[in-house]
């Protein structure tokens, strides 16, 4: 089953996950939308697709299964646009600068019912987990200060 896949945000951080999802045979990335459309427009020279420079434009011209969204901290809020078409998210972090804004777009990709993952380097590590179990069972703690080595 192929994924068409569309981005909104073309700087760095999406150039490093479209090279990494052409490794995977089924993505498709198809579309691309940026503020600044030349961004855009070199994006989709790295793999085909269309780059637009409206993403109403993008979202209805094209069928889209997911799109990454990898903007700036302070531009998000447009994301309801998106799931509210029925299309699965995948959001760079932070996902919003207020936890009113996090909980309205929870609220929004719940209602949609789309997949939603956030990326965050350090997710999936098992220093992540032990985190949160240690979080669990002895409460809230103050600022924390950590260092990771890659052995």
């Amino acid at each position: 089953m192929t994924v068409n896949i569309g981005f909104v945000g073309c700087g760095g951080i999406a150039t490093a996950h479209i090279r990494r999802l052409t490794q995977i045979s089924e993505a498709k990335i198809v579309a691309f939308y940026d503020v600044v459309p030349k961004k855009a427009e070199d994006a989709s020279k790295l793999v085909g697709g269309k780059a637009y420079s409206s993403l109403q434009e993008m979202l209805n011209n094209e069928k889209l299964d997911a799109v990454y969204v990898c903007v700036p901290p302070f531009a998000h809020g447009f994301e309801s646009e998106i799931v509210e078409r029925g299309i699965n998210l995948f959001v760079e972090k932070p996902v919003a600068l207020t936890m009113e804004m996090a909980e309205r777009m929870e609220k929004v990709i719940d209602n949609a019912g789309v997949l939603c993952s956030v990326g965050y380097m350090w997710r999936y590590l098992d220093t992540t987990a032990l985190a949160k179990q240690i979080l669990e069972e002895n409460g809230p703690i103050g600022m924390v200060e950590g260092l990771y080595i890659d052995p």
